[in-house]
């Protein structure tokens, strides 16, 4: 069990470490004007689309995987511990790392669905902001 944890833990500290190194860097160019990241944008926004599209399938399989396991309630957890059945427990737990594993893949999609509709908020903001200054100039 704790091989997912540790997993979860690398994968989220990454993609965040990304996603705010993107926003960071965005930041940094739009001082010096947006014309000179635009194609970094879109460039940027077609990646993110494009570990979207790739990773949808895997994240409808995870979600219909945590629709699918109907996790045993704490009290009967409880009980069977109690009574020692241990076959019960290994079942339990295994199922419990599976619909733990399927959870991990649907965060991991959902943070990227969140650093594309953040991206591109952000940079479509910019241009916004730089054309009402150009029309005010």
């Amino acid at each position: 069990m704790s091989d997912l944890v540790t997993r979860l833990d690398i994968a989220l500290h990454n993609r965040m470490q990304s996603f705010q190194d993107t926003i960071n860097k965005f930041k940094r160019k739009t001082k010096d004007g947006m014309h000179d990241i635009e194609d970094e944008f879109y460039d940027k926004i077609n990646d993110i689309e494009d570990v979207l599209e790739d990773g949808r399938e895997r994240i409808s399989k995870a979600s219909e995987t945590l629709d699918e396991l109907a996790l045993e309630t704490m009290n009967n957890i409880k009980d069977w511990r109690k009574r020692r059945e241990v076959k019960k427990l290994t079942k339990e737990a295994e199922k419990s790392r599976h619909y733990a594993e399927a959870a991990v893949d649907v965060a991991l999609g959902a943070l990227n669905e969140a650093e594309w509709a953040i991206t591109r908020a952000y940079v479509t903001k910019e241009f916004a902001e730089n054309l009402a200054e150009e029309n005010a100039a």
